[in-house]
């Protein structure tokens, strides 16, 4: 397979690679990165997922700063490998967000969201000193004035049929309240269409899902990275919250879409 040692597309703040992702990887610096977005492609078999999702993630391990976070979707079939293959790498598995959304009728409504991190050098507190990076960043992922973020994110249609189940649809205080809610309103890609599954990946996201995600685990001023891009969508999220941004893209049949994402994103579209 072809790749890029040197981005194909770059801007000020942004910047892609072509090629497998954990052969870019090697030729990128160690130590260099804050925080991973990313939403892998489904594979075509399921018994291979933990092997190559161990092998990018091994590659990631080296380019990420001490404690830094990694943010990772993971279809239902699928998701629990990748997780495999991260935790066979060496990062922490932290957590999973739960982020249930009404999106199609032939695909699941419930995606596995994996929070992961590096290890930290000695104490958490000498480590974000240090690196800017091991703790999550709490005040920027708070909703609802103030809220503590939780690991349940739901879409407008899956909070309105909550409200409606649990009775508090007219009260002053719903049961969605509980939650982060993010709108596929403003998801459209720069050709019109809503950001939808495909044969690359199941997982449907919403840019502000993406965005809040980025938020949480990405330090001010930070370098965001998403390894596995397919449709630009982290790239756009990361930089509409003014993030360095690096993303691989599998291939250049992307790289339009990935484009015109960044240039929606930086105002030059």
């Amino acid at each position: 397979m072809a790749y890029s040692v040197s981005p194909v597309f770059e801007t000020d703040t942004a910047s892609v690679y072509v090629g497998e992702a954990s052969t870019v990887l090697t030729f990128l610096e160690a130590g260099s990165f804050d925080s991973v977005l990313t939403v892998p492609p489904d594979m075509p078999d399921d018994d291979g997922v933990e092997a190559w999702s161990q092998m990018w993630a091994g590659q990631l391990l080296r380019v990420l700063k001490s404690g830094a976070h990694l943010v990772v979707f993971g279809g239902t079939s699928q998701g629990y490998r990748v997780a495999c293959g991260l935790a066979r790498a060496g990062f922490q598995i932290r957590d999973t967000i739960a982020w249930l959304h009404a999106t199609g009728l032939l695909f699941p409504v419930f995606e596995p969201v994996w929070l992961v991190r590096k290890p930290v050098e000695g104490s958490i507190v000498a480590n974000v000193l240090k690196y800017g990076t091991g703790g999550l960043n709490i005040n920027a992922a708070r909703f609802n004035s103030g809220r503590w973020p939780v690991n349940v994110a739901l879409d407008q249609v899956v909070a309105l049929q909550l409200d409606i189940e649990t009775g508090t649809r007219w009260s002053s205080v719903r049961c969605s309240d509980r939650f982060p809610v993010f709108s596929f309103d403003e998801d459209l890609d720069p050709l019109g269409y809503l950001t939808q599954p495909t044969d690359v990946h199941e997982t449907v996201c919403s840019v502000s899902l993406l965005r809040w995600l980025a938020r949480m685990v990405t330090p001010k001023n930070g370098v965001l990275l998403d390894p596995l891009t397919t449709d630009g969508a982290v790239v756009e999220a990361g930089l509409l919250e003014g993030f360095q941004v690096v993303a691989i893209a599998p291939d250049e049949s992307a790289l339009p879409l990935i484009r015109q994402r960044i240039e929606r994103a930086t105002g030059q579209a």
